[in-house]
């Protein structure tokens, strides 16, 4: 019998209406927009802030305090630097 992956969410993490997350571990004040969808074996650190729409793809690592504008896709197996805002182009 195949294992279910496992997600583990940090306290005092918030997740908008909507938002799909596959499995992997979202840190501590992790803030997640509405309609965010996030693949398999995601790393999320603590303080996290991702905006609405955002697709996250499978084996991404994202550090502490990074920020993610809404809409934005994030290809699999990323690695998204400590305090990086990503911002969606006008």
């Amino acid at each position: 019998m195949k294992k279910e992956p496992k997600l583990h969410i940090g306290s005092g993490s918030i997740i908008g209406a909507g938002s799909i997350i596959e499995s992997g571990r979202i840190g501590k004040n992790v803030r997640i927009g509405a309609g965010v969808v996030i693949g398999k074996m995601v790393q999320i650190e603590d303080h996290v802030v991702i905006g609405p729409s955002c697709l996250i793809q499978d084996q991404v690592h994202i550090a502490a305090n990074a920020k993610i504008d809404g809409g934005l896709v994030i290809s699999q197996g990323a690695q998204i630097p400590e305090n990086k805002h990503l911002k969606t182009s006008v």
